[in-house]
């Protein structure tokens, strides 16, 4: 019971510390909490999973966006697995299409967000705290590939979806 505990705490420590801007130490922290899961067995579960994603993350800060698309690879073929994951797909799909668009893969960016896009135009999506974050990542990719009015119609809905959601968490404190 404590050893299943304390990989959870290096990944809650190496969150901190990335949060924190101590990526180095974070990554390193990230990678013992990896060893210690293989090391109990839990290579398939959604702390893997996560993991995965919180080093993707690190690796998208410092612009080494072929590394995050590793890791989100692996988050991804985790996330699939398991049941009512329809919100982490769609979420790791969006965080794929943003390394994809800093590489200039607009396409397969592209392909990403439809994936994701599918999740949030359901009921479901539309509610999930990441429909803002796929609606930016959609402006930003409509951007890049020169389509102005279209990104900013994208980021401005992106900003309201954001702004409600907020303004619904203050209200419910």
């Amino acid at each position: 019971m404590v050893r299943s505990t304390m990989e959870r705490h290096f990944l809650n420590a190496a969150t901190a510390r990335r949060m924190a801007g101590d990526v180095e130490k974070a990554l390193s922290q990230y990678r013992e909490a990896e060893a210690i899961f293989k090391n109990l067995g839990k290579t398939d579960g959604y702390e893997m999973a996560s993991l995965y994603n919180n080093i993707s993350q690190i690796y998208q800060e410092q612009e080494e966006h072929e590394k995050a698309l590793e890791s989100l690879d692996k988050a991804l073929e985790l996330i699939k697995k398991m049941e009512n994951s329809e919100a982490e797909v769609a979420t790791t799909h969006v965080n794929r299409a943003l390394s994809l668009m800093a590489l200039g893969r607009l396409d397969e960016a592209d392909e990403e967000l439809k994936e994701s896009l599918t999740f949030y135009a359901s009921p479901e999506g539309v509610q999930s705290g990441h429909f803002g974050s796929a609606l930016a990542a959609a402006g930003e990719l409509a951007w890049r590939r020169g389509n102005y009015d279209q990104a900013i119609g994208l980021l401005e809905k992106a900003l309201m979806v954001t702004q409600s959601r907020l303004a619904r968490a203050m209200r419910a404190r």
